[in-house]
């Protein structure tokens, strides 16, 4: 794993997640029940629909992880297919990979992931304002 802490946006942001096109097939992010889903969240989950894989309340995900005794913080994590459609709709909703869970708390949802299947390709801790990358086999 490679962590960095340099914002992507705008052109080079959407070229950086159309290349990932190559080797990614799935992306996930959370809300969090503390922080609500404000409706440009909610917009963008309408739009996704079709390309719903599955949600699961959790206190961990790739990027983060909370306290399990803290129901507050408790979070809903989506997953969904990541395909040319889906993506232009991700590209439709934010311009940077910092827009996923920035400072203020953004209206999106936070913490962008991209999967081959189950194994994490790339990850976003928005407020913390870093990114991973993670070396994987893609071979099925």
């Amino acid at each position: 794993m490679t962590e960095f802490k340099r914002n992507i946006s705008g052109r080079q942001y959407q070229d950086y997640l159309t290349a990932q096109l190559a080797v990614a097939n799935k992306f996930s992010f959370v809300t969090r029940f503390d922080v609500g889903v404000f409706e440009q969240a909610e917009n963008l989950l309408a739009a996704l629909q079709p390309f719903f894989i599955r949600k699961a309340v959790t206190t961990s995900w790739l990027a983060n992880e909370v306290f399990p005794e803290n129901d507050e913080i408790m979070a809903e994590i989506y997953e969904y297919q990541l395909n040319d459609q889906s993506l232009a709709v991700l590209l439709n909703h934010s311009n940077s990979l910092f827009d996923w869970g920035d400072g203020a708390l953004s209206e999106l949802p936070e913490d962008l992931a991209l999967y081959h299947n189950d194994t994490p390709i790339f990850s976003v801790n928005g407020h913390e304002h870093y990114y991973e990358t993670y070396a994987a086999e893609t071979e099925d």
